[in-house]
């Protein structure tokens, strides 16, 4: 049996981080009985400090596999290195190209080692509005490794095409093979249909309180519908700042529009959760995958957001709402007619809604391509 590690400094039972943690673990659930399975993480969530809950510093054993779980400290490169020369993987699943504490001690035991199988999936790090945030910084680091010589004979790997495509174009790498294979993602049972009343909505936001995400926009929408709307929040701050103009903006926000700010919640409810809204609003800048766009719809639930996602060919499925962030206006008017949609009308957009997601994931298939990359 092959030892595959994953390197992924997002990793269960971490719940701040977004999709990453959850689309990790419905891989590791896929595949764990064909593979000899190790996982270097972190023992704290996104930009905090505080251990994890119900795992330990150091060496973990679950039934999946083992994971070294590493504090701040112990996630140093020569750490890593320690831990990848005492593992002696085949494999090597990188996730993240910017997350020098993991990608260098992987490229240099790959120097040393040149039998061993690197996979580097960025996740949605190079997406062009992802690159924004710090460009300069990462296109010298990005230089760095392209000219040391590190990045041969890596393999990348992809959740979409357009991130696959820029990717080209920024780096201008060679690889020895390129995939682009879905994230893994498993739908939640809805036991009852959602009651609709024309004039009445619940929308629900599902994501990172950060300017990537967008929820300022998505505020600045809602302070135009009119009807009785509820719109809840679910996510960890990222940006205090951004946060304190999100919420001086909810003061403002009509009568008729109620804003929670809900925190996050944990990956296990999530679609219970997002399965008691009429909709999800994520007016995103840009995704890879977008893992809460596809639990929704897995969920019946209809998405409104942008077209910097895979996802826009439900627009003429009829299916959702992919629209450009130029137009907000469009965004208004999406949300409006969720709000004014009767039962029938809406139980028709929910029944498209699961009928497009179901033929756009093809789950099996896609474990078959993860296993095929890995062997």
């Amino acid at each position: 049996m092959k030892k595959l590690l994953i390197m992924a400094s997002l990793f269960w039972p971490q719940k701040n981080s977004g999709g990453p943690p959850v689309s990790i673990m419905n891989l590791v659930k896929s595949i764990y009985k064909k593979y000899e399975l190790y996982i270097i993480s972190n023992n704290h969530e996104l930009n905090e400090d505080k251990p994890l809950v119900g795992v330990f510093e150091g060496k973990n054993s679950f039934e999946f596999g083992t994971v070294y779980y590493l504090s701040r400290a112990k996630h140093s490169i020569n750490d890593v290195r320690e831990i990848i020369n005492q593992i002696k993987p085949d494999i090597i699943y990188q996730n993240s190209f910017f997350s020098y504490n993991d990608l260098i001690p992987v490229l240099l035991y790959k120097k040393s080692h040149k039998n061993v199988k690197v996979i580097i999936t960025p996740r949605g790090e190079f997406q062009e509005n992802a690159l924004k945030s710090g460009f300069q910084k990462k296109m010298a680091y990005l230089r760095l490794l392209k000219f040391s010589g590190l990045l041969k004979n890596t393999v990348w790997q992809f959740a979409a095409e357009n991130e696959c495509e820029n990717w080209k174009r920024v780096s201008k790498l060679s690889a020895n093979s390129v995939y682009i294979i879905p994230n893994l993602t498993y739908g939640g049972k809805v036991d009852l249909k959602r009651n609709k009343i024309s004039g009445i909505a619940k929308f629900c936001f599902v994501g990172r309180i950060h300017p990537h995400k967008n929820l300022l926009f998505a505020l600045e929408v809602l302070s135009k519908i009119k009807g009785q709307v509820g719109f809840d929040i679910y996510g960890s701050c990222e940006d205090d700042a951004y946060y304190k103009e999100c919420v001086d903006f909810c003061s403002t926000l009509p009568s008729n529009v109620d804003c929670s700010f809900k925190g996050s919640v944990d990956n296990e409810y999530i679609h219970n959760v997002i399965g008691s809204y009429h909709a999800l609003f994520l007016p995103t800048k840009s995704e890879a995958y977008g893992q809460s766009l596809v639990e929704a719809m897995l969920t019946a639930v209809p998405v409104i957001t942008s077209n910097n996602t895979p996802w826009n060919d439900m627009n003429d499925c009829m299916a959702g709402y992919a629209l450009d962030l130029n137009e907000k206006e469009a965004f208004v008017q999406a949300l409006q007619s969720v709000v004014d949609m009767e039962f029938e009308k809406y139980d028709a957009l929910t029944n498209r809604v699961v009928q497009y997601i179901s033929n756009k994931l093809h789950t099996e298939n896609s474990i078959r391509e993860y296993e095929k990359m890995f062997d």
